[in-house]
C-alpha cells in the first residue's frame, strides 16, 4: 500500500472514530447554574433556529450496545452504541410488548422502513440525527 493510501486510510479512521466518540460520549443536557435562555424583544423564550436531535435514540430509546448491520450492506445500517433518552433508562413494557420489541430488533433488516428507503415516521423522525425543523417565531 502506498504512503498516500495509508495516509488517507488513517485520516478516514481518525474521522470515523471522532464521529463515533461524539455520538456515544455521555453528554448531559443540564444547563450551568444561572443559565437564562435567550429572549425575544417581548420577553418570551426565543425558540428561533434549526432543531436537531443529537443522540442515538433513533436506534433505541434505552441504553444500547453497538450492533452490526446486515452483512450485504456493510456498515451502512450498523447501530452505534449510545445512551438512552428515557429517565431512569426503564420503559415499563408489558411482557408481550417487550417480546415484540425484541422481535422487531431481531428482524430490523426486513422491518426497518429506512432500509427500504421509506421515511421513518413520527416520532422516530424526531430522534434522527438530522435537522428536523426550522422555527420562525413571531410576536403573534
Amino acid at each position: 500500500m502506498s504512503s498516500t493510501r495509508r495516509a488517507i486510510a488513517l485520516l478516514f479512521l481518525v474521522s470515523a472514530l471522532t464521529v463515533s466518540w461524539a455520538l456515544t460520549s455521555g453528554r448531559t443536557s443540564a444547563q450551568p447554574s444561572g443559565y437564562r435562555a435567550g429572549r425575544t424583544a417581548d420577553g418570551k423564550p426565543n425558540l428561533n433556529g434549526i432543531w436537531q436531535a443529537m443522540n442515538t435514540a433513533n436506534w433505541d430509546l434505552q441504553d444500547h450496545d453497538a450492533r452490526p448491520g446486515p452483512a450485504a450492506l456493510g456498515a451502512a445500517f450498523s447501530v452505534p452504541a449510545g445512551d438512552g433518552v428515557v429517565d431512569g433508562n426503564v420503559i415499563p413494557y408489558k411482557p408481550e410488548a417487550l417480546a415484540k420489541k425484541k422481535q422487531n430488533m431481531a428482524a430490523s433488516v426486513t422491518l426497518d422502513p429506512e432500509i427500504k428507503c421509506y421515511l421513518p415516521g413520527v416520532p422516530r423522525a424526531t430522534y434522527q440525527p438530522f435537522p428536523f425543523v426550522r422555527v420562525r417565531q413571531t410576536p403573534s
